[in-house]
């Protein structure tokens, strides 16, 4: 069983994928000529423009795009696809859900309402703090939720950066572990982003999607999409934790099986590793 995974937002950095550039040029004149600027010089130049949610976004689904190609013109045939994140919309892509071109789009508009939704939100990383232990103390704000499940001990937690603050000091007073920062402009993955919810839920109803060619597993439910809920999904992700520890667990159960990341750096293969250190976890360069 090929499980082929795809990273989200955090995984981008200056030149990422820059091996693929020549051969795939037409994926970066394409995504140009959607959001109207040059999608290579973003991914070439880095610095601010690449930590910018909106067009990050575009450009990390667009490198996504260029490994996953690469990686089917060798002969990779996934029996089951996953991303983390937005790369859960690479996964639909690959799946054939909807092309290229139209995934641009989605996600440009995505990366739009995101980027303009609660200013005072963020997400911290808490590490090494059992999951109960995390959700405990996080119960203990109204405006701080749990983000990413990403393993028992690396939690995701996202909401109003004062009670962020606040929550991190106590855990780091407690010994408990450690919090860290991420570089992202708001509280993704909580409820504090409904009204980009509700703007992305509204630009989708004009899509037509098709069912998955290959299964695909949903950020939400850690179960395969169906067909006909998959824009109501993805319009829930953005408001609900990425399930991702137990998406892998889901696959494991299936049986024995090999799981590629395509896309740079390799974080999601971290992750699987301490999740599961028996299966098999790789990357594509």
């Amino acid at each position: 069983m090929l499980t082929v995974m795809f990273p989200g937002q955090g995984a981008q950095h200056k030149g990422m994928g820059s091996h693929l550039y020549d051969q795939h040029d037409d994926l970066f004149k394409t995504a140009s000529e959607v959001v109207g600027y040059s999608v290579r010089q973003v991914c070439e130049q880095g610095g601010k423009q690449l930590s910018r949610t909106s067009i990050t976004q575009v450009a990390l689904f667009t490198v996504n795009a260029m490994y996953f190609r690469e990686a089917r013109n060798s002969g990779v045939k996934p029996d089951f696809l996953l991303g983390h994140s937005l790369g859960e919309f690479n996964a639909l892509h690959a799946a054939g859900v909807f092309d290229f071109r139209t995934g641009v789009e989605i996600i440009r508009k995505r990366g739009e309402v995101m980027e303009q939704a609660d200013s005072n939100g963020g997400m911290f990383a808490v590490l090494g703090v059992n999951r109960d232990i995390v959700e405990t103390l996080v119960g203990d704000h109204d405006r701080i939720f749990m983000a990413n499940v990403n393993s028992s001990e690396q939690v995701v937690v996202s909401g109003d950066l004062d009670q962020l603050n606040l929550f991190k000091s106590r855990v780091e007073s407690k010994n408990l572990g450690s919090v860290v920062p991420l570089n992202v402009s708001g509280a993704f993955h909580s409820p504090l982003m409904q009204s980009a919810a509700d703007q992305f839920r509204d630009f989708l109803s004009s899509y037509d999607f098709q069912p998955p060619k290959i299964p695909v597993i949903s950020n939400v439910t850690a179960k395969e999409h169906l067909g006909n809920s998959i824009k109501d999904s993805l319009v829930q992700q953005m408001t609900s934790p990425v399930r991702w520890e137990e998406s892998i667990k889901q696959l494991a159960n299936r049986g024995p099986g090999i799981y590629l990341e395509l896309g740079p750096k390799n974080v999601l293969t971290k992750l699987n590793n301490f999740i599961l250190p028996s299966i098999s976890s790789t990357r594509i360069l």
